[in-house]
C-alpha cells in the first residue's frame, strides 16, 4: 500500500463523543483514503467528523449544564442533533428516545449532504464528515439512554434531558461504550456504512475515484479492531501509512507499552481562545469566582495537585486528594476504572493511585493555565463571555440543630469544567463556604458525549 503522510492542516479539537477521535478522525480518514479521496480531502472529511465533538462552541456544551444544572431542552437538543439519532421532541422520557443503529434518523443528515453534493461536491466535505458522525454514533448509542445517579445528592439530573451511553454498553460513568476494540462487530458494521457513503460521494473536480473493494478494506480493518491500546492503534495507523497520529491524544484507551503522546496536549485551537486566566462569569459571586480561579490555578499547574487542599487530615479530604491526583494523570485510560469509581476508594485503591502518580511524567503539564481548559458558554438569555468553567450555586446544606434551632444552611457552589487532557469527561468541583472561606469538598465526573 502507498504511504500516505496526512498532515493535520487543522489543529482540530478532541472532545466528547461515543467512539472517540481514533474512530471519528483516524478511522474515517483511513476509510476516505481507501475510497480514493486525496490525502487533503480525506483530512477535510475527518476534520468535519471530529468537529461534531468539539469544533464548534455548541458542540462542547457540557451535559452537567444542559441536563443537570441549567436544564435546557434547547441545549440538550443540540447534543441530540450531533450525536443521538432520535426523532423525539425534548423533553421526553428516556424510553421514548431509544436509538437504533443505522436507522433512517441516523442516515438523514448524510443523505441530505449527498443530495446537495450532486452540484457542489467540492464545498461539502466538512458537512459530509459532520453528517457521518451522527451515523457512526448510532452504533455507539444504540439502546435507551442511561440515567445519571451521582453519589452526592447535591447534583440531580433531569432524566428527560439526559443523553448517555446505554447501560448495556457500559452506562453513563464508563468509557466502555467509547472503545472500538470492545465492539468489533458494531465497528465493522459502522465502518461498512461509512465506506458506502464515502464511495457514493460525487466526484471532486471531475476526478473519478477508484475505491478499493470492501472485502479488501474489511481485511485490513481487522487489525484496528484488535488494537486495545494507544500504542497498538499507533502501530496499526503507521502500518497503513498514516504517520501523524496526534488524534490519539486524550482518547480513553490505556497508553500501552512504549506509547509516547504525539504532538501537543493542548489541542482544539479551532475554538476561540480564552481571554484570560480569571473567569468573567457575570452571574457568579465575586468571592466564589476568586476561589475557583485560585483552585484551578493551583490544582492544574502544580507538580503536587493534592496540595491545593492543604494538609489532608480527614478521610473525606484524603479521598478528594486522591481524586485530584487521578484527574491530573496524563494516561486517563490507564486510570479510568479508579477515576470513575463512585464509591469511596479503598486503602488498596488509594495505594494504587499513589503508585500511578509516582511514575515519571505521570501528570499532564500545561505551559499556561488557559491551555488547560476547553472554552465554555453559560446557558443564558443574554450574551456571555467565554469561560474556563461554569459556576452554579447549589442548594445550601442545612446545618446541625443546636438548642432546638436550625443553623443557617452552608453555602455551596459547583464549577463545571472540561479539560483538554480529558476531552471525553466533564468534572464538577463542589465547594462549601465555612468560617468565611470557600473550601473544595467533593469532585464529581461524568463521561461526556
Amino acid at each position: 500500500m502507498a504511504s500516505f503522510v496526512v498532515p493535520l492542516f487543522f489543529s482540530f479539537p478532541l472532545s466528547a463523543g461515543a467512539f472517540e477521535a481514533d474512530v471519528h478522525f483516524g478511522l474515517t480518514q483511513w476509510l476516505a483514503l481507501q475510497a480514493d479521496f486525496k490525502p487533503q480531502e480525506a483530512a477535510f472529511i475527518a476534520r468535519g467528523d471530529q468537529q461534531a465533538d468539539a469544533g464548534k462552541m455548541d458542540a462542547v456544551a457540557p451535559l452537567l449544564e444542559y441536563a443537570c444544572l441549567a436544564r435546557s431542552p434547547a441545549m440538550s437538543g443540540v447534543a441530540q442533533s450531533y450525536h443521538f439519532a432520535s426523532a423525539a421532541k425534548l423533553p421526553a422520557p428516556a424510553e421514548q428516545r431509544s436509538i437504533a443503529a443505522n436507522s433512517e434518523v441516523a442516515r438523514r443528515k448524510v443523505d441530505a449532504v449527498l443530495a446537495a453534493a450532486k452540484t457542489k461536491a467540492d464545498s461539502h466535505l466538512l458537512k459530509l464528515g459532520e453528517a457521518l458522525h451522527l451515523l457512526q454514533d448510532s452504533w455507539a448509542y444504540q439502546g435507551v439512554p442511561d440515567q445519571i445517579a451521582f453519589a452526592t445528592p447535591a447534583v440531580q439530573c433531569d432524566p428527560a434531558l439526559t443523553w448517555a451511553t446505554p447501560k448495556a454498553r457500559g452506562g453513563w460513568n464508563s468509557h466502555k461504550g467509547d472503545l472500538a476494540s470492545q465492539w468489533p462487530e458494531d465497528v465493522e458494521a459502522m465502518a461498512a456504512a461509512t465506506y458506502q457513503y464515502l464511495t457514493a460521494y460525487p466526484p471532486l473536480a471531475e476526478r473519478r475515484r477508484a475505491a478499493r473493494a470492501w472485502p479488501e478494506v474489511r481485511e485490513q480493518l481487522a487489525g484496528f479492531l484488535r488494537a486495545d491500546s494507544k500504542a497498538a492503534q499507533h502501530r496499526w495507523f503507521a502500518a497503513q501509512g498514516i504517520e501523524d497520529v496526534a488524534f490519539l491524544n486524550g482518547t480513553s484507551l490505556p497508553d500501552g507499552a512504549g506509547f509516547a503522546a504525539p504532538g501537543p496536549l493542548a489541542l482544539g485551537r479551532a475554538l476561540p481562545q480564552l481571554p484570560g486566566e480569571a473567569t468573567t462569569q457575570y452571574s457568579a459571586k465575586p468571592d466564589v469566582k476568586e476561589f475557583f480561579d485560585d483552585f484551578f490555578a493551583q490544582w492544574l499547574m502544580s507538580a503536587k495537585p493534592e496540595a491545593v487542599l492543604g494538609k489532608a487530615t480527614t478521610a473525606q479530604q484524603r479521598q478528594l486528594a486522591a481524586r485530584l491526583k487521578l484527574w491530573r494523570l496524563q494516561n486517563h485510560g490507564g486510570a479510568a476504572a479508579l477515576a470513575h469509581t463512585l464509591q469511596p476508594l479503598s486503602a488498596a485503591q488509594l495505594k494504587a493511585v499513589d503508585a500511578l502518580a509516582r511514575k515519571p511524567g505521570a501528570y499532564v503539564s500545561y505551559q499556561k493555565l488557559t491551555d488547560a481548559f476547553f472554552p465554555l458558554l453559560e446557558d443564558s438569555p443574554v450574551a456571555t463571555p467565554l469561560l474556563p468553567f461554569i459556576i452554579h450555586a447549589l442548594p445550601a446544606q442545612e446545618g446541625a440543630q443546636q438548642q432546638g434551632e436550625q443553623q443557617k444552611g452552608v453555602e455551596r457552589a459547583i464549577a463545571i469544567v472540561k479539560l483538554r487532557h480529558l476531552p471525553y469527561d466533564e468534572l464538577g468541583v463542589i465547594a462549601e463556604k465555612s468560617d468565611g472561606k470557600w473550601h473544595a469538598v467533593d469532585l464529581i465526573a461524568v463521561v461526556s458525549h
